[in-house]
């Protein structure tokens, strides 16, 4: 890893919030590595080209110029992916700063390998008696090879962007609700109003039923509307009505069960 690369990846982005800038930089270090080491491999993997041709160089290796295209894309990816995430587990709205720092890191990191890559070519030919103005040409296009080829991976970025907005990565967890040991659990709205129980017993079964009314509304969270009791205050049907059919309708209409029993 040269110098450049350790100025890239250790350099803090002023433009992000200190929590979304340190998680993004530690979970990219960790992506850096292995994107490096991967490019490092591949090009080591390269049959070797140019043996006893003096004048050949790797910068003008139409492989190796690919592979470092292929590293620029793959480092430039990855700074945009911890960012997003930094930003949605932050719960950080996603916004322009992504892709103006990703566009800052791109043009750092084509910077220092194009630097990395003239010194060396500068290095070669005064040790070698080379051409230097050969080997400038070399870093020349070198570079502009490498700004050409990565010059979509920022429109890759914006199409990263978009997508986490409309799909993200994380999904929102709805709140537990804790409930002391002993106390009910306080009553939730109901996701649909409207009778859901009607419960149907003998008149020797008031507590049974006043009992299971209970469990009903704590298991199901249930209102107090949404349930009627032949004979439990509060539950009753109103005052008047014709009982058998009023018990037929409300039984005929109920969203979830209807419950009779009668003790013999």
């Amino acid at each position: 890893m040269s110098k450049a690369d350790l100025f890239i990846i250790g350099k803090m982005d002023a433009a992000l919030p200190p929590n979304i800038d340190r998680y993004a930089r530690n979970a990219f270090n960790a992506e850096y590595q292995k994107i490096v080491e991967a490019s490092d491999r591949e090009m080591q993997a390269l049959p070797t080209r140019g043996q006893g041709n003096s004048a050949y160089s790797t910068y003008a290796d139409d492989r190796y110029i690919r592979l470092h295209v292929q590293r620029i894309r793959d480092l430039v990816l990855a700074k945009a992916s911890t960012l997003l995430d930094a930003y949605e587990i932050y719960g950080t709205p996603l916004d322009g700063r992504i892709l103006m720092v990703v566009a800052k890191f791109k043009n750092e990191t084509l910077a220092g390998m194009t630097a990395a890559a003239k010194g060396q070519l500068s290095l070669v030919a005064a040790r070698t008696s080379r051409n230097p103005q050969q080997a400038s040409m070399i870093g020349e296009e070198f570079q502009r090879r490498l700004t050409r080829d990565t010059n979509h991976v920022l429109g890759e970025v914006d199409c990263m962007l978009e997508e986490r907005k409309v799909n993200p990565k994380f999904k929102k967890q709805e709140p537990t609700v804790l409930v002391a040991e002993g106390r009910a659990p306080a009553e939730q709205p109901a996701t649909r109003r409207g009778l859901s129980i009607f419960i149907s017993h003998s008149s020797k079964d008031g507590d049974l039923a006043l009992a299971l009314i209970e469990l009903l509304k704590a298991g199901l969270a249930l209102a107090a509307d949404q349930i009627r009791c032949s004979s439990v205050d509060g539950y009753r049907l109103p005052v008047g009505v014709n009982t058998g059919k009023q018990t037929a309708r409300r039984s005929q209409g109920c969203q979830d069960r209807h419950w009779t029993h009668h003790t013999k």
